[in-house]
């Protein structure tokens, strides 16, 4: 795992059982994320935080130069739903 994703892994974490933390990271996410977990992130970073709901989904895919159309596809999850389209 690499530190990238620890670091996802614990803010989701925290955000799941801090309500104040989650309403901190939605509004604003650096400041939340270094106030608890005492990180600066490089000021050039732009971090956005969505919240998932009943009607409203999220998919977050990784630069298209870190992996192939293939890996993407492996990884992607896309057999499982039926899109309408054909390959």
């Amino acid at each position: 795992m690499t530190n990238e994703q620890w670091m996802r892994d614990q803010v989701i974490a925290r955000a799941g059982e801090d309500a104040g933390f989650q309403a901190d990271l939605l509004m604003n996410p650096k400041d939340a994320i270094r106030e608890t977990f005492d990180i600066n992130l490089p000021p050039g970073l732009n971090v956005h935080v969505y919240q998932d709901t009943d009607t409203c989904a999220h998919l977050v895919i990784p630069p298209s130069d870190k992996l192939t159309l293939e890996e993407m596809d492996a990884v992607s999850g896309a057999g499982m739903w039926d899109y309408g389209g054909s390959r």
